[in-house]
């Protein structure tokens, strides 16, 4: 439904919806942001815009970078609804970037569909317990990621 979800690059034109939408995953998320981490080691957010989501870079250095845009479906439901989660990512910085791992943290509102994950790039995918008494949804990108390079993850969960 977004251009930016799909091919990476923002339209104008979406950003009411697109706004809403990222709304939504906050709303699911509270404080359980998606992490990004480059050969374990966790990024920083370095800059945040409503517009278009999260970036993430090793502090200091603004060559590895990686745009971040989570969105729902909906931001209400019922227990027993499903809500679909989408994540956009992107190579933001000016070097490729391999190691890239994609880390969601469900909160315990919110129970994993099994089976309803995909991604657009070559990745192991991975399900833990977070410190959250909930899941956590781990992509391990297998391919390095060139400038202007990107996927996109989604998966289900249903309402508790």
């Amino acid at each position: 439904p977004f251009r930016v979800l799909a091919t990476g690059v923002y339209e104008q034109s979406e950003e009411a919806r697109l706004a809403n939408a990222i709304e939504a995953a906050f709303f699911w998320s509270h404080d359980h942001a998606v992490e990004v981490l480059i050969s374990d080691k966790r990024l920083a957010i370095d800059t945040h815009d409503t517009k278009l989501g999260q970036t993430y870079a090793i502090e200091g250095d603004k060559s590895a970078a990686i745009r971040v845009i989570k969105v729902a479906s909906k931001k209400e439901a019922q227990p027993g609804d499903i809500i679909e989660f989408t994540i956009r990512f992107d190579n933001v910085g000016d070097e490729a970037i391999g190691n890239v791992t994609i880390l969601d943290n469900l909160t315990t509102r919110l129970e994993y569909v099994e089976d309803s994950q995909s991604c657009t790039l070559e990745s192991g995918f991975f399900v833990e317990d977070n410190e959250g008494e909930s899941l956590a949804l781990r992509w391990e990108i297998i391919e390095p990621m060139e400038p202007g390079d990107g996927g996109v993850v989604t998966f289900k969960c249903r309402v508790r």
